[in-house]
């Protein structure tokens, strides 16, 4: 099977879609989330308020996406895209849990250093491309490929007057030269993208919703039979150049190959090529991810769908820090994030 064949079963269709229902009485966030797992909902509301949703299944997809739901009567859509310390392997007892108890949190936009007028940046891609040093896994041994992303947005709850939530989300993986190998997921705690969201939220959820839920884990075909190519023309393809799709599909197409591959140093620095090439990609310079690291940013705007897509990059090693969408119109929201908290290798898997 050819790879790109590999990664397109793996991360899944570009637009997917799921969804949910709102519950009656209250639920934990995470009964309410899993009930979008693999769903599209439609909503009846009945007399007393009584929400009653009716579900449409759909396989499980592991690139991020929001949802599209009806309520009432009337079609409410939310558009639906995207789809996670960096160190050699995880740390010991490296848990994946946030504290039961802790405040729901409201996302607020990356601060860029150059919010306003920003320029092209093609010539500091370019030149942070000629510059790159190794990440510490070019060269580390290990039999295993290992990932570790924190992402939100996967699967949204879209309640009366369009206030989200969503779960974030922690993964683990570890894959062999073949594919094979271990994840290990974990809902964490509701996020969402405006204070209103939160409010509404916390009504309709119970106290308890502030508790992560319990890791789970998984065997088999994880990640890609094939390394990353290292061909410029194939990985030119790969990240959708030529294909008439705009600099918003290269972008989404940079995180999908990171997410997915220890990407080497030389391949690094053609995205990155790639990437100064491009054009719809503008410097935002240095900025803060969700993690607290410290990285360089591009954006590339799709008016179309009003959504600005956000890439941070180390300013060291070149890896993929974190993508993002973002609103494109004012008040800006965060639509959907994932972290690429961890790069290494392992000799175990776990």
């Amino acid at each position: 099977m050819r790879a790109s064949q590999r990664v397109q079963e793996l991360l899944g269709p570009a637009d997917p879609v799921g969804g949910m229902g709102l519950p009656s009485p209250k639920q934990t966030a995470h009964e309410i989330i899993e009930r979008t797992d693999h769903s599209s909902v439609r909503l009846d509301l009945k007399a007393g308020g009584d929400v009653r949703p009716s579900l449409v299944r759909r396989p499980r997809l592991a690139v991020v996406a929001a949802v599209a739901i009806v309520v009432a009567a009337a079609a409410v859509t939310v558009p639906a895209w995207m789809l996670g310390d960096r160190t050699t392997g995880p740390a010991p007892n490296d848990s994946l849990s946030t504290a039961a108890g802790a405040e729901l949190e409201v996302l607020t936009p990356v601060a860029y250093q150059q919010p306003d007028s920003p320029p092209a940046a093609g010539p500091m891609l370019m030149d942070l491309a000629d510059r790159i040093s190794d990440a510490p896994y070019d060269n580390a041994g290990g039999t295993y490929s290992y990932h570790r992303r924190k992402s939100w947005g996967a699967r949204q709850a879209l309640g009366p007057g369009g206030h989200v939530m969503s779960i974030a989300e922690e993964v683990e993986t570890w894959s062999d030269s073949s594919g094979n190998g271990m994840t290990r997921t974990q809902q964490l705690m509701p996020e969402f993208p405006t204070e209103e969201s939160r409010l509404y939220w916390e009504g309709v959820l119970e106290p308890g919703a502030r508790t992560p839920g319990t890791p789970v884990t998984s065997t088999g075909l994880v990640g890609p039979d094939q390394p990353i190519t290292e061909d410029p023309s194939e990985l030119a393809r790969k990240l959708k150049v030529g294909a008439g799709a705009g600099a918003g599909a290269t972008v989404k197409a940079v995180n999908d190959i990171y997410s997915l591959y220890l990407v080497p140093r030389s391949v690094r620095s053609q995205i990155l090529r790639i990437l100064a090439d491009t054009p719809g990609l503008h410097w935002r310079g240095e900025v803060v991810d969700r993690a607290g690291r410290t990285g360089v940013a591009v954006t590339a705007d799709d008016t179309e769908r009003n959504v600005q897509h956000l890439l941070i990059f180390d300013p060291v090693t070149g890896e993929l820090l974190a993508h993002e969408l973002v609103k494109l119109t004012e008040p800006r929201q965060v639509q959907v994030y994932n972290l690429i908290l961890s790069y290494g290798r392992t000799a175990e898997a776990g």
